[in-house]
Order: C-alpha cells, then sequence, then structure tokens
C-alpha cells in the first residue's frame, strides 16, 4: 500500500460530555482527601504490567501516596496478594469496574499507566481531559502523542522524559525509571485535547468521505 493513501485518524473524546459525568454529583472524595493520589483505570491482565505498578508504591517517590486502580480481569487475585505481602492494603486499592470513573479522575493527583502495549489509549485522553498530568510507560502506539506531539515514533529518548502533558518511562524500564521521576516537574498543559475531540475526529472522517466520492 502506497503510504501517501494511509492516513491516521485517532480515537475521539466527547470533551463535553466528560464534563458532565465529572460534575455529577457522587461520594467519592472521601478517599482522596489529604492524599497524594495516583490512579489507573485498566484490565488486570498480564499486559497492563500492574504488578510492575504495585511494586513501584513501595519506592520512591511513591511511598507516601496511594493507589487506585479501577478495572477488572484474571490478574485480580494475584495483584490482591502482591498488595498483602508488600504489606501496602491501606495504600493500594482495587476497586473493580465502576460505572462512573469520572468523579475518580476528578480527585485524583496524577494518572499513572504500565501497559506493554497498547492500540490507542483511550484512558489516558480521558485522563487529560479531566486535567490530570500522565505517567505513562512509552508502549509509543499513542503515549508519544500524548505527552508531548512533537516527539516522533523513532526518536531514542532518555527516561524519564518529560513533555507538556506527562512523563515517559521505560516499557521494560519502568519499576526504576519511576524512582528518577520529580514529581513536582508533572504538568498538563492541555495542549492537545482539541486533537481527540470527537468535533474534530467527526470532521476528519467526513474531510476523508468525501475525497472518496
Amino acid at each position: 500500500i502506497n503510504p501517501k493513501k494511509i492516513q491516521v485518524i485517532y480515537n475521539p473524546i466527547d470533551y463535553l460530555k466528560i464534563q458532565k459525568f465529572v460534575s455529577k454529583k457522587n461520594n467519592v472524595s472521601w478517599m482522596f482527601k489529604n492524599k497524594t493520589t495516583f490512579i489507573t483505570i485498566s484490565r488486570l491482565d498480564h499486559q497492563k504490567h500492574l504488578d510492575i505498578l504495585i511494586r513501584s508504591f513501595i519506592k520512591k517517590p511513591l511511598q507516601n501516596s496511594i493507589l487506585i486502580i479501577i478495572g477488572k480481569g484474571p490478574e485480580r487475585e494475584r495483584l490482591l496478594q502482591i498488595i498483602n505481602k508488600n504489606n501496602i492494603s491501606h495504600r493500594v486499592f482495587l476497586l473493580g469496574e465502576q460505572k462512573n470513573v469520572f468523579p475518580y479522575l476528578k480527585f485524583a493527583n496524577y494518572f499513572i499507566f504500565t501497559s506493554i502495549a497498547e492500540g490507542f489509549p483511550n484512558a489516558l485522553i480521558e485522563a487529560m481531559a479531566c486535567g490530570l498530568p500522565i505517567i505513562t510507560s512509552d508502549f509509543k502506539t499513542g503515549a508519544r502523542e500524548i505527552i508531548n506531539p512533537q516527539l516522533t515514533y523513532e526518536e531514542n529518548i532518555p527516561y524519564p522524559y518529560y513533555g507538556p502533558n506527562g512523563v515517559l518511562l521505560g516499557v521494560h524500564t519502568f519499576a526504576d525509571d519511576i524512582t528518577k521521576v520529580a514529581i513536582t516537574k508533572l504538568k498538563q498543559k492541555k495542549t492537545i485535547i482539541n486533537k481527540f475531540n470527537i468535533t474534530h475526529i467527526s470532521q476528519q472522517w467526513i474531510d476523508l468521505i468525501d475525497q472518496k466520492i
């Protein structure tokens, strides 16, 4: 296939709808009171490397914070064993599947993601839509476009790599890289939220179809 005939159109998010979900009344704020909170939304399976994420919470700079994991999957019992073995059940919480994840994103401080492979990570752009700085493994099929749109897929980078929307860590060196992260340097500029908004993505599809007719 001629590469000139290939066009990338990203998965969309409905930014206005997300803001409505964020603003719905909820009773989750007590979980986050006076705590630095990291959150992830993920299937609980091997591809997501959640065991590494959980073990990272006994290391600096995460050892004085809490982690909320939303999602379900076959790894739940094994992850619970890791939590209990490391005596961090008071700091790492498996909340299972939640109908509305956005109130949790609203009150958290950072979104953290350890996946080794993705198609395109909707969870990251949903977190960005809620204003969260992102800490993510550099799985390269979406992570780079979100953390720094100017960063190419081929470019070699040192880890941690700080961008305008968070930080990239190595896929296979995440546990070591996280110890080097300066949390105070993390930021979120929402510099590309419109790039993924449904109005922009819909127009791209319309333009593409019009070209073919």
